[in-house]
């Protein structure tokens, strides 16, 4: 067991960087570890991350999305954070209610590399059109 408040991958994590993805489980971690995409997974989605870890992580990183499961604890989760860290951007998978995948590991499983990070690109597109 480990403290609630411990972040899996965070001695993964380079220096400084463009883009964090916090996430929600180690799983998700290692899906987009070999895009390069330095990530994080809290403890859980109603846990998330404590407001002054995210301030040292925001001096680290240009751009910090939360990508958390389209389902009802993962927008739970991502609206409880969003009220403690009200410039936490986010996003959810496209369309991940109607296709069966609930998370980026998931959809990763029966998807190409190129096919995963295309997804998660446009993802993020849709979700953020004004970031």
């Amino acid at each position: 067991n480990v403290d609630l408040s411990v972040l899996q991958g965070w001695d993964q994590l380079p220096e400084k960087g463009k883009t964090l993805l916090l996430t929600k489980s180690q799983k998700d971690v290692m899906s987009v570890y070999p895009f390069g995409i330095p990530s994080l997974a809290t403890q859980g989605e109603l846990i998330g991350v404590k407001p002054h870890i995210y301030e040292q992580l925001n001096e680290r990183f240009d751009n910090i999305y939360l990508l958390f499961d389209f389902d009802k604890g993962g927008v739970k989760g991502t609206k409880k954070l969003k009220e403690r860290i009200p410039d936490l951007k986010y996003f959810f998978l496209h369309n991940s209610r109607h296709s069966g995948y609930k998370d980026i590991s998931d959809y990763r499983q029966d998807h190409s590399p190129r096919e995963t990070l295309n997804h998660l690109r446009y993802s993020l597109k849709r979700w953020n059109k004004n970031y």
